[in-house]
Parts: C-alpha cells; sequence; structure tokens
C-alpha cells in the first residue's frame, strides 16, 4: 500500500516516479526472501512436441516484472551501495539523472540469482511476455501479448543463461 499512499499524496506529486520506485523497492524484498530455484537446466524438449497453447513456462520464484512510466531501474540501481563507485565512476546518480531529464521508461525483471537479487531491464515485448507467463498464460498467449516485435529466441538465450525457467510443461487443463 505504500506505492499508493505515495502516488496518492499531493507533498510528492514533483515526484512522480517514487510510487513505482516503491513498487519495485518492494519486488525486490519479496524475491529476496523466495524460494531457492533448482540448480538444473530445464528440458526444453516439450517445446518441439507440444503445441504452444498447451505449453506453460515456470519461472524463478520471486520473479516479477515492473513496467513503468519512470526510469526506475536506474534510479535503483543508482542507490544501491558502491553503484558507480566500484566502476570509478564519481557521480553514481548521473545515469539516473539523465534517464530522468530524458523522459525515459524502463522495464525491470527482478529476480534471484543465488543469494543476490538482479534488476535487469528489459523492453516492452519481453515485459509483456514474461509478466504473461508469470501469470499463467500458456506460451501461444504469452507470445500474443507479446506482440510482433517480440523476439522469443532472443529473450529463450538469455532467460537460459541467466536461468530464469524452472520448468516447461504442458497445462493443466481444469
Amino acid at each position: 500500500s505504500l506505492p499508493i499512499l505515495i502516488a496518492d499524496s499531493e507533498s510528492l506529486a514533483s515526484e512522480p516516479y517514487l510510487a513505482d520506485s516503491a513498487r519495485l523497492d518492494w519486488l525486490v524484498h519479496v524475491a529476496s526472501r523466495a524460494a531457492d530455484a533448482p540448480h538444473t537446466q530445464p528440458a526444453l524438449d516439450e517445446l518441439a512436441t507440444q503445441a504452444p497453447d498447451v505449453l506453460h513456462m515456470q519461472l524463478r520464484p520471486g520473479t516479477a516484472v515492473l513496467a513503468s512510466e519512470w526510469p526506475v531501474r536506474s534510479i535503483w540501481l543508482a542507490h544501491q551501495p558502491l553503484a558507480g563507485e566500484a566502476s570509478g565512476e564519481g557521480d553514481r546518480f548521473a545515469a539516473a539523472r539523465s534517464a530522468l531529464a530524458d523522459g525515459r521508461r524502463e522495464h525491470a525483471l527482478v529476480w534471484r540469482d543465488a543469494y543476490e537479487v538482479r534488476v535487469d531491464a528489459i523492453d516492452e515485448g519481453s515485459a509483456a511476455f514474461t509478466s504473461s507467463v508469470l501469470g499463467g498464460a500458456s506460451l501461444a498467449a504469452a507470445l500474443d501479448t507479446a506482440g510482433d516485435g517480440f523476439a522469443f529466441d532472443q529473450w529463450l538465450v538469455r532467460a537460459l543463461e541467466q536461468r530464469w525457467i524452472v520448468a516447461l510443461q504442458p497445462m493443466e487443463i481444469r
């Protein structure tokens, strides 16, 4: 409820990105306490043997997407310990200020990798696809939601590299 309180606050109206920043902080908190994911890669045989409309992809526990009108990932990164300092940059808030000034919107994928919560930038199609998968949609429905510009092959390679996918299986018929 904190993001709603922030969004409704007249005294914070000049900082409209704060509500989404609070949403992202909450997603990071939830991911930090999520169950461990298996350390093995999922079998992808189902991609070749099942129709996409009956397949469901399960992502790591605690995985979430935040689609924002604001550069929330840049703002979040600027506020992390040692952000910028480890890379030798002097002003760790420069990228966030620049993104705000440019009016850049960002979509964030939150997930836990071992003991570390990661917040990665994803494009609009990836955000729509991943949100749909997290909502329980079939692979076909998630692909439809993502739209024509979405490159599933590129998303899948990244998902396998980052170990976002826990399982790929036929959907249960209800």
